[in-house]
């Protein structure tokens, strides 16, 4: 457990800055955000609906934000590896520790963003068509999605990464360029896979309706962007992609393990 708390401690005393930087930008682009686009683009007075919009725009940036992290350090760390290694942890809580820690930090970014959003929506009360019990609903779904979606992402760029470094002893020049092309490779064949019959058959089942969240689309015509609501969801898939990157973080680590840290 202390390995584990030190580990985690490291990681916050280097990002906190990002943090605290990503918590003043979000509360600032919600809070402002409508306010500027009201005026720039001369729209209608649909604050309520553009805060939705900000927010679930600056949420899904939240995936790019974790990816940089997670790398920055990743990549700092491995500048001196001969200190990094220089430790009885296993290579499992080193890299864990650096996907827990980013995770935690998109987390804290986004449950601010929410609670922003929530009270914007409160002072921008007359002009919003949408319920403030169906915000808040919309909003803990956007944290869930965001997070599920920056942590399967950041673990299947971390793959690459680390095939990318298998590679670097015998082509040091290609070694990125193989890494990217086999992961666009990957992508597109595993999104054929998703929307396959086969797919549907594995995860079709479970199914969660959210009639309180069924918004559709809420769009802003003038402003030109939508933000679309699932009505629900399958556990099925969600437990798929549990199992399935979770075992491609296992085989990535282990790789990294046997053939980097090795």
């Amino acid at each position: 457990m202390s390995q584990w708390k030190g580990l985690l401690w490291k990681e916050w005393n280097i990002y906190k800055t990002f943090v605290y930087l990503a918590i003043i930008v979000n509360t600032l682009g919600i809070l402002v955000g409508p306010l500027l686009i009201q005026r720039v683009f001369n729209v209608e007075q649909n604050f309520g609906i553009h805060v939705l919009i900000i927010s679930a725009i600056l949420g899904f940036l939240h995936v790019m934000g974790m990816l940089f992290l997670f790398f920055s350090s990743l990549e700092r760390d491995m500048k001196r590896p001969d200190i990094w290694f220089h430790t009885a942890a296993s290579s499992f809580k080193l890299v864990g520790a650096k996907l827990f820690s980013m995770s935690l930090f998109t987390l804290l970014s986004l449950a601010c963003s929410g609670v922003v959003t929530t009270i914007a929506s409160l002072l921008f009360l007359e002009f919003n068509v949408i319920p403030i019990s169906t915000v808040m609903k919309l909003e803990i779904g956007l944290i869930i999605a965001v997070l599920f979606s920056t942590i399967t992402f950041t673990i299947s760029i971390f793959a690459m990464w680390v095939v990318a470094r298998l590679i670097r002893p015998i082509n040091v020049a290609f070694s990125n360029v193989i890494a990217v092309i086999l992961y666009f490779f990957c992508f597109h064949n595993y999104s054929k896979f998703v929307e396959s019959n086969i797919f549907k058959t594995l995860t079709g089942y479970g199914e969660v309706n959210l009639p309180e969240m069924s918004l559709g689309e809420v769009s802003s015509n003038d402003f030109y962007m939508t933000y679309q609501v699932s009505n629900n969801i399958f556990m099925g898939e969600i437990v798929f992609e549990i199992l399935f990157f979770t075992c491609l973080f296992i085989v990535s680590v282990y790789a990294f393990d046997k053939k980097v840290r090795g």
